[in-house]
């Protein structure tokens, strides 16, 4: 393995290489460090040139305005000016790995910058994401805990925190809608259990019936069960495997392909009756704090399962989600990232039977793109699709404990490639170099 060596007056810098903060000012010279080769999983870090390595030196930022109890120390402060100066760049990457050794306040550091650079909504929409503001905090599920501690010890009264619940039923309202009369043409769409876009001839029924919003079909509706029934002299002379049907009804509930079972039962003239379920509140509540600094805090998997995409993009934003890194290699991520792309793909012929986690993110990017074609779309896919953390655009990302990384399995590794951000932070004491 070579070993580090100095650089030359007026050599340049790598290209597009995030800089690394060193633990405290030194003397020594910038150098390049190449990622320990014995380390597979680090071979496809490499890049020509390595990694910049910059000494904690230079300019000192202002304190956070915020941070009044406990004030950052003039290493801090100097690696809070560095950071804010890869933020600022106008091309390349933005963000780096922030290296300052163990003890020395990283944590602290990004909660300052956090503070005083809460987020906004990127400018445009990248092909294949949804923009949101937030800052997206990826941490060890032990670590989870820390965050929040640290999020309250700094800023103090200025923060509010929030985790998911379980919506009890008193907040959900189930809706039986009035019988809709089917003539021939295609009355909605239906994409898992959401209502994905309405036919002129839906329109025509809700305004003929006059019917209050709440008695209307709704793009974003989440159906809970579907009723067909035939006029008289008419009969069902096929059954499919899910659904309950005698000579004349039949019903579909949720464990049923919805589309599937009115494109094979509606025909003219028979009525088709609807049950939907609203929701009246969101799927989080306050848990600590009322301050302005809103952070949505998700720990493990039940807490993910709670949520919906909407979760993530209420009217006032979030300014920080903080996940457990736990959530990205579980099962249940798996599961549902399968269950949304098959909802919404299975028109193309596109099913994720067999496809590796690169190919199922690639799919997942179309998948979105198609949410953006209709606005009944997005609604129904912010509704009724889980809250895939690989959807969202976010303002700023950080990863701390970059250096753990290294050992996960390729599924992981697949996902977090493809978490969107416009600024990008990698947290860690123990950067994965050589001398380490």
């Amino acid at each position: 393995e070579a070993a580090p060596a100095p650089v030359k007056d007026g050599a340049p810098a790598a290209p597009e290489v995030a800089d690394a903060a060193a633990s405290n000012q030194v003397d020594q010279p910038e150098v390049f460090a190449l990622p320990a080769a014995k380390r597979r999983r680090c071979n496809e870090l490499r890049q020509e040139g390595g990694y910049q390595l910059e000494a904690n030196a230079g300019s000192v930022a202002p304190n956070p305005k915020a941070f009044k109890v406990h004030p950052l120390r003039e290493e801090q402060l100097r690696s809070l000016a560095w950071m804010y100066s890869r933020e600022a760049c106008r091309d390349g990457f933005k963000g780096g790995m922030l290296a300052d050794k163990m003890g020395y306040g990283k944590t602290a550091t990004t909660i300052g910058m956090l503070s005083e650079k809460p987020g906004q909504v990127p400018d445009e929409r990248p092909s294949g994401y949804i923009r949101n503001p937030a800052t997206l905090i990826l941490c060890p599920p032990h670590l989870v805990e820390q965050w929040e501690d640290e999020f309250f010890k700094f800023l103090g009264d200025e923060v509010q925190l929030f985790r998911p619940f379980l919506l009890p039923a008193k907040q959900k309202k189930r809706l039986v809608l009035p019988p809709i009369r089917f003539t021939g043409s295609q009355l909605f769409t239906v994409h898992g259990q959401a209502v994905s876009g309405l036919s002129q001839e839906m329109r025509r029924h809700n305004a003929g019936l006059r019917l209050t919003p709440e008695k209307q079909l709704q793009e974003g509706d989440y159906i809970e069960s579907l009723k067909v029934e035939l006029p008289p002299g008419q009969v069902f002379v096929t059954e499919l495997c899910g659904i309950r049907t005698t000579s004349r009804t039949a019903f579909a509930d949720k464990a049923y392909d919805f589309q599937h079972f009115l494109d094979q039962k509606c025909r003219q003239g028979c009525t088709v009756e609807v049950i939907v379920v609203r929701e009246t509140k969101p799927r989080i509540k306050r848990f600590r704090g009322e301050g302005s600094f809103r952070i949505l805090t998700i720990a493990n998997n039940t807490d993910f399962g709670r949520l919906k995409l909407k979760d993530l993009l209420l009217p006032e934003p979030f300014n920080v989600v903080l996940v457990s890194t736990s959530i990205l290699g579980a099962n249940y991520h798996h599961e549902r990232l399968t269950e949304t792309l098959n909802n919404w793909l299975r028109e193309e012929g596109q099913l994720c039977l067999g496809k590796s986690m690169g190919a199922r993110q690639k799919m997942l990017r179309e998948c979105i793109d198609k949410w953006h074609q209709k606005d009944g779309f997005l609604a129904a896919a912010l509704r009724s699709s889980p809250a895939l953390l690989e959807t969202m655009w976010w303002n700023r990302m950080v990863l701390d404990e970059f250096h753990e990384s290294e050992s996960w399995i390729t599924r992981v590794r697949e996902v977090m490639k493809s978490l969107g951000a416009t600024y990008r932070w990698g947290l860690s004491g123990t950067p994965p170099l050589d001398t380490t």
